[in-house]
C-alpha cells in the first residue's frame, strides 16, 4: 500500500497542476484494508488517456495481490484513486502487520493532508 500511495502522490504531484493539493486516507474494516488519494488538480478522462508508467504502475501492484484498484476522475475535478489488497487478516503475519499503529502523523479524523509538489 505504501508504495501505490506514494505513485499516486508522484502522479499528482506531476499531473495535478500548480497549487493542488492531495489527501491520503488509510482504512481498515474486520477483514480488509484500503487506501483512497484525492486530489483537487486538473483531472482527466480516464477512457482517454494512455496508460503511462505510473497507472501501469499501480494497476500491476494491485493486482500482484489479487487487489482492485478504482479510478474517479474527470477533467476539471480532480482525481481519486481507491486500492483495496486482497488481504487474509486471519493470516497471523498479515493481522499482525493490519494491528501496527502508523509511524506517520495523521490528525484526529485519520487523515494525512499533503501538498503535492509542483513545479
Amino acid at each position: 500500500m505504501y508504495f501505490c500511495c506514494l505513485e499516486c502522490l508522484q502522479n499528482a504531484a506531476k499531473q495535478a497542476g500548480p497549487g493542488a493539493s492531495a489527501t491520503i486516507r488509510l482504512a481498515e474494516t474486520d477483514d480488509h484494508v484500503s487506501f483512497d488519494v484525492e486530489d483537487d488538480g486538473a483531472g482527466f478522462d480516464p477512457d482517454a488517456i494512455e496508460r503511462g508508467a505510473g497507472l501501469t504502475n499501480l494497476v500491476d501492484r494491485m493486482a500482484a495481490v489479487g487487489g482492485t484498484l478504482q479510478i474517479d476522475a474527470r477533467p476539471g475535478r480532480g482525481t481519486r484513486l481507491t486500492g483495496e489488497p486482497r488481504s487474509e487478516l486471519g493470516d497471523p503475519q498479515l493481522a499482525s502487520a493490519a494491528q501496527r499503529k502508523p509511524t506517520f502523523p495523521v490528525d484526529e479524523s485519520g487523515l494525512l493532508p499533503c501538498r503535492a509538489a509542483t513545479r
